[in-house]
C-alpha cells in the first residue's frame, strides 16, 4: 500500500514538473505538427514578438482566461484534479495522502531547483 501510494504521487509530480516547468507539451504537439492546436503557433509568435520568457500556462491565462484554463494552469488545482482521477482509477482510499504526498514532492522539487539556479 505504502508503494501504491508513494507512485501516485510520484506519477502527479512528474505530470506537474512536465507541465509547468518545461516546455514539454508545446515541442512534442509541434514535433508531431499539432503546432496549429492549443494556441502553440500563437504562444511561439508572442515569446518571438515580446522579450519575456512568458511560460506556456501563463500564455493560456492571457489568451483565454476560463476556468478550465485557470485549473490547468494553477498547480494546486492540478494537483488536486489529478490525485482525483488516479485515486478513482486505482482506488479512493488515502487520497488524502497522496495528495499531500505529492503537494510536498513537488514544492520540495520547486524549491530544490530554485536553488540550484541562485
Amino acid at each position: 500500500m505504502f508503494f501504491e501510494i508513494l507512485n501516485i504521487s510520484l506519477a502527479v509530480v512528474f505530470i506537474l514538473i512536465i507541465w509547468f516547468k518545461t516546455n514539454a507539451f508545446c515541442e512534442y504537439l509541434e514535433y508531431f505538427h499539432f503546432q496549429n492546436h492549443f494556441f502553440i503557433n500563437d504562444y511561439y509568435k508572442f515569446r518571438s514578438k515580446s522579450s519575456c520568457s512568458l511560460h506556456y500556462t501563463d500564455f493560456l491565462l492571457l489568451k483565454n482566461n476560463s476556468f478550465f484554463i485557470r485549473l490547468i494552469s494553477c498547480p494546486i488545482c492540478l494537483g488536486v484534479w489529478l490525485n482525483v482521477i488516479f485515486s478513482t482509477v486505482f482506488g479512493f482510499q488515502d487520497f488524502f495522502i497522496k495528495f499531500y504526498l505529492s503537494s510536498f514532492l513537488y514544492c520540495l522539487y520547486c524549491i530544490i531547483i530554485k536553488h540550484s539556479h541562485d
